[in-house]
C-alpha cells in the first residue's frame, strides 16, 4: 500500500502545529488534553495521516465512541499516577528478589534509610493496581458493541487480570502491600508484564486524545467527513469555513465529477487563499480521521496532500521566489508519478516572475495537471486570461470570488460563482490607503 504522502511545505500552510510558543494552531483547537504523553499522542495522531480507509474509519468510530465514556475515561487520567507508572516501567534498576529474606531486608533497609529506587516501586505497584481496575471499569461499562480500539484494549487488560498472580496487586479495595508482594510483584510485573503495560499506558494517552477530540467536536461546527473508497477522485464540500476567521462566511464547493482541476480566479482579499486553506485543511483532517470544518464533507481517498499557499524565497540556497516556484512543481510532478491519486493545491502560480512568462508557465503547467485524471487540482492565479485558455471544451471548473467596487471600497462576498474574475482592486486599494498624498508631501 501507498503511504499518504505531504510535505513540511504543507504542514506550514494549515498550521498544523505551531512552531513557536503562543503561535496559533489547529492542534489547540482540538487539544484539552489531560496528560503529557495525552498531548504527544494526539500530536503523533495529526502527523500520521492514512489512506486507508478502514484505519481512518476505526478512528473515527473510537472517537464518537469516547463520548460515551468521558466519566471513565477521565479517571484512568491521572497525569502524575501515569508519570510514575512510565518511569517504574522503564528504569533500568535490577528488579527486586522474590523471596522473604530479600524482601524483610529490603524494606527493613528502606525503613533506616529511604531510597528513591524502592520509593519508585513501592509507589508505581500501587498505582498499577488502580490503573488497571480504572481501564477494566470502563470496558466492564462500555458494553459488547466495541469499535476495535476498544477491542484490543479489552484483550490485553484480560492478559493482565487473568494472571492469578496477580489477583492481590488488582483487588480494588485492596490498600496496602506487604513487604513481601512488594518484590513479588515487582518482579514478576517487570520481568513478564512491562511490556504489556506499556502498551496499556499507551492506550491510556491515546483515549485522552481521542477524548480531546471527541469534546471539540461536540462544542464546534466541526463535523465528520463522508470518506469513500473510489476510483474517480471527489471531494464536495457544504458551508466549509476556516477556524482562525473570527466570523467566517461559509461556502460550498464540489470537484472531481466533471473536471479534476479548478482554476480560481479573484482580486486581492477576496478569498481565495483562506478558502484554499479551508479545503486543504479539510483534506488533511478526514485523512487523520478528524472532524473538518464544514457542515458536511464527502471525499474519495487520496495518497497525498501537496499545497504551496505560502512559498517563501530560500535565502540560504539563495533561491528566487521564481525558481522556489518551480522547484516546488517539479516535486509535485514527481510525487504524482510515484503516489498518483493526489490532491495539489497551488495559490497565486507564477506570482514570481512577469506576466508574460507567468502567463505562458501557468498555462503550460495547467494543462499538464490536467492530464493526472486521478488526481485533483486547485489552482490561483491573477492571470484571468489562462483561466479563458480553458474555457474551450470545459477543460477545467472556472470558479472566482465574488467582489465589487464601491467607490474605491472594496466588497466581498466571499462566495464562488462559476466563472472568471475581471476585477482589479490592488490600484483601488493603494488609493485608499492615501499612499499617494503621503509620497506627495514628502
Amino acid at each position: 500500500m501507498i503511504e499518504f504522502k505531504t510535505d513540511q511545505q504543507t504542514i506550514n500552510d494549515l498550521n498544523l502545529l505551531p512552531k513557536h510558543h503562543g503561535d496559533i494552531s489547529i492542534l489547540n483547537y482540538f487539544n484539552s488534553t489531560k496528560t503529557k504523553g495525552g498531548y504527544n499522542a494526539l500530536i503523533h495522531l495529526m502527523e500520521t495521516p492514512s489512506n486507508d480507509i478502514e484505519s481512518i474509519k476505526n478512528r473515527v468510530e473510537t472517537i464518537k465512541f469516547v463520548g460515551q465514556l468521558k466519566e471513565q475515561i477521565q479517571a484512568c487520567l491521572d497525569d502524575n499516577m501515569l508519570d510514575i507508572i512510565e518511569y517504574y516501567l522503564n528504569q533500568n534498576t535490577v528488579t527486586l528478589r522474590d523471596n522473604f529474606i530479600d524482601a524483610l531486608f529490603d524494606r527493613i533497609s528502606y525503613i533506616l534509610k529511604p531510597n528513591n529506587d524502592y520509593y519508585i516501586v513501592t509507589t508505581a505497584l500501587q498505582y498499577v493496581g488502580r490503573q488497571i481496575s480504572n481501564l477494566k471499569l470502563l470496558i466492564d461499562q462500555a458494553g459488547s458493541d466495541l469499535p476495535e480500539f476498544f477491542r484490543d484494549l479489552q484483550l490485553e487488560l484480560q492478559q493482565i487480570t487473568n494472571d492469578e498472580n496477580l489477583i492481590a496487586l488488582l483487588d480494588p479495595k485492596r490498600k496496602k502491600l506487604s513487604f513481601r508482594q512488594i518484590n513479588r510483584f515487582d518482579s514478576l510485573i517487570r520481568k513478564k508484564h512491562t511490556e504489556l503495560l506499556q502498551g496499556l499506558i499507551k492506550r491510556t494517552y491515546l483515549l485522552d486524545a481521542y477524548l480531546s477530540v471527541n469534546q471539540f467536536s461536540e462544542n464546534s461546527e466541526f463535523h465528520f467527513p463522508e470518506i469513500k473508497n473510489l476510483e474517480q477522485p471527489v471531494f464536495k464540500v457544504n458551508d466549509i469555513f476556516h477556524p482562525f476567521i473570527e466570523e467566517p462566511v461559509p461556502c460550498s464547493f464540489e470537484l472531481g465529477r466533471e473536471n479534476n482541476l479548478c482554476f480560481l480566479t479573484g482580486p486581492n482579499m477576496a478569498g481565495k487563499s483562506t478558502f484554499l486553506k479551508a479545503v486543504s485543511l479539510s483534506v488533511y483532517l478526514a485523512h487523520i480521521g478528524f472532524p473538518v470544518p464544514a457542515k458536511s464533507c464527502e471525499l474519495s481517498v487520496f495518497n497525498g496532500l501537496f499545497t504551496t499557499i505560502n512559498l517563501s524565497d530560500d535565502i540560504k540556497l539563495g533561491y528566487s521566489h521564481y525558481y522556489s516556484e518551480v522547484r516546488r512543481i517539479k516535486e509535485t510532478a514527481l510525487n504524482l508519478k510515484s503516489h498518483k491519486k493526489l490532491f495539489v493545491i497551488f495559490d497565486e502560480l507564477f506570482r514570481g516572475t512577469n506576466v508574460k512568462d507567468a502567463y505562458d508557465a501557468s498555462l503550460l503547467i495547467t494543462k499538464g495537471f490536467l492530464k493526472s485524471k486521478k488526481s485533483l487540482f486547485i489552482i490561483s492565479s491573477h492571470i484571468s486570461e489562462v483561466g479563458e485558455q480553458l474555457t474551450n471544451g470545459g477543460l477545467a471548473d472556472l470558479k472566482y470570488f465574488d467582489s465589487r467596487l464601491e467607490g474605491d471600497i472594496p466588497v466581498n462576498t466571499y462566495q464562488l460563482v462559476d466563472g472568471i474574475s475581471s476585477e482589479r482592486h490592488g490600484l483601488a486599494i493603494v488609493k485608499r490607503e492615501g499612499i499617494v498624498e503621503l509620497l506627495e508631501e514628502g
